[in-house]
């Protein structure tokens, strides 16, 4: 529920000049996080809740660190994102969207799906990566508001924008499928499991 209020709290925060309320959302957020974990018995909710933490004691007595734990989030992201994508399209692996259709359409592709769901993956990937690289580089140089202009909001527009273009694409390009459009996409991607995809 918090996390969609982050991106806006935390550039709104900025725009009035204060990261404080940000901050605080992304503490909760690897707090809370990190005990879902926990209760799930996940040895990494650990890692999470001691971010949480040091991020929390980092506001209190050294805010100035912890404004700059604020770039870390959107290059980690899209570093994992990237990384998670990329697994799976190493020789002998299914591309992730590959896999992701075959579940959602509930058979096998044909080569013609198969070579668009690899070549979407890749997209994707690239994406990713752009963003990571973006992040890192309005991190360095750009004042604070154009990055988090850039890393709460731009970004998201493009991920929809390619979303939206893609589907187009798709229905025109691979019309013997069946297509769940935007909504009932979200609900699928809901349901799955990202990590356990890109085993």
């Amino acid at each position: 529920m918090l996390i969609p209020l982050y991106p806006l709290a935390l550039h709104f925060g900025i725009s009035a000049g204060s990261a404080t309320l940000g901050i605080l959302i992304l503490c909760l957020l690897f707090l809370l996080g990190g005990m879902d974990l926990i209760i799930k018995s996940d040895r990494s909710g650990w890692l999470l809740f001691l971010l949480g933490l040091l991020l929390l004691t980092c506001q209190v007595s050294y805010p100035a660190a912890a404004e700059m734990m604020l770039f870390l989030p959107p290059i980690a992201i899209n570093l994992l994102l990237s990384f998670i994508f990329a697994r799976t399209l190493r020789k002998g692996s299914m591309p992730l969207i590959s896999t992701f259709a075959q579940i959602a359409h509930g058979h096998k592709l044909d080569a013609i799906a198969l070579h668009y769901t690899r070549t979407l993956t890749q997209v994707w990937l690239g994406m990713f990566v752009s963003f990571a690289l973006l992040s890192l580089l309005l991190a360095i140089f750009a004042p604070l508001e154009i990055w988090s202009l850039f890393t709460n909001f731009i970004f998201y527009i493009l991920m929809v924008l390619l979303f939206l273009i893609e589907y187009q694409v798709r229905i025109r390009h691979l019309s013997h499928l069946k297509h769940h459009g935007f909504v009932g996409s979200m609900r699928l991607i809901k349901k799955l499991n990202l990590h356990s995809l890109s085993k």
